[in-house]
């Protein structure tokens, strides 16, 4: 999915990549550039991935918890989800990894547009 995006934003902004280039903007900044854009969408698919999970992990014990004590007619059970940290960072670092990966091809295909028909195009 990102790396959906990423190919059709360099499509949609080649005359910005060629504006760019032809007033001296390097293959190495326009990588910046989307890869820059790529940790952001990680940075925010990660947190929000975490959240949810938070989220849904809490409402489970809330809600389940009650109904699993109510119909194996148990006394009490401490919780049925635990969050694990650990698990966590390691979900969030994944997302950022694949994120990165996912815009390489993209930004070295921005990187290698040619200026002059970059800004023909469109």
């Amino acid at each position: 999915m990102i790396i959906n995006t990423m190919i059709v934003s360099v499509y949609e902004r080649t005359r910005e990549i060629g504006i760019a280039k032809a007033v001296g903007a390097s293959q190495t900044d326009i990588i910046r550039i989307f890869l820059s854009e790529c940790i952001i969408i990680g940075i925010l698919g990660g947190l929000l991935g975490d959240l949810f999970g938070i989220i849904f992990s809490v409402m489970i014990d809330k809600i389940g918890k009650p109904l699993l004590v109510m119909q194996l007619d148990i006394s009490e059970i401490e919780h049925l989800t635990a969050i694990n940290m650990e698990i966590l960072i390691a979900g969030f670092l994944i997302s950022l990894v694949i994120s990165i990966i996912s815009g390489l091809y993209p930004a070295w295909r921005a990187s290698k547009l040619d200026p002059v028909k970059a800004l023909r195009q469109l």
